[in-house]
């Protein structure tokens, strides 16, 4: 039994540097072949890096390590089973992609059909509300006609500040609109 715990953690460092490199390195190639590699076990064991390396990728623009993510069907199954930032107050990676005004990243995955539109980050805020805030109008476009979005959506936080992300987004995403 510990044999098989040491095996693990060895798996799991022996990923881990590699990977992480990789993703900095926006390798989309290298991230695709050490993916392959994982295990079910070892999947579970690199789950919030993996997720991690989602949201970092969409928010930095890195495209190439971003469809080698979603394109991976381990880490698209784990993704949609075991969504960390519905818990862990990380945000996800259509939050994180919005908030940056990556558009393409952002498309990306929408096109996954893996994740709630509306899901940003634990405070409520949604990723309509990132991109609003951050005056991005082509994400605030591509949030409005996806499906299941929720433009009346309020932030649990209504008194964090004097930004539009306290109005209803029906208020917001209009006025942004307009002005583009």
């Amino acid at each position: 039994m510990a044999e098989a715990f040491i095996r693990s953690q060895r798996a799991t460092h022996a990923f881990r540097e590699p990977f992480i490199l990789a993703c900095e390195g926006d390798d989309g190639a290298a991230v695709t072949q050490l993916l392959a590699t994982l295990t079910s076990t070892l999947l579970q064991n690199v789950l919030q890096l993996v997720h991690q390396a989602l949201a970092n990728a969409a928010a930095a623009g890195s495209l190439s390590v971003l469809r080698a993510l979603v394109a991976s069907d381990k880490v698209c199954l784990a993704w949609s089973r075991s969504q960390p930032w519905k818990h862990a107050g990380a945000p996800s990676p259509l939050y994180a992609a919005c908030h940056e005004g990556q558009v393409e990243c952002a498309r990306i995955i929408l096109a996954t059909q893996r994740v709630d539109a509306n899901l940003g980050c634990l405070n409520g805020e949604s990723p309509l509300h990132a991109a609003a805030g951050g005056g991005h109008h082509a994400c605030i476009k591509l949030l409005v006609a996806a499906r299941g979005i929720d433009v009346n959506r309020i932030n649990s936080m209504p008194n964090q500040g004097t930004h539009d992300s306290c109005q209803p987004m029906a208020h917001v995403w209009h006025g942004a609109a307009c002005a583009s």
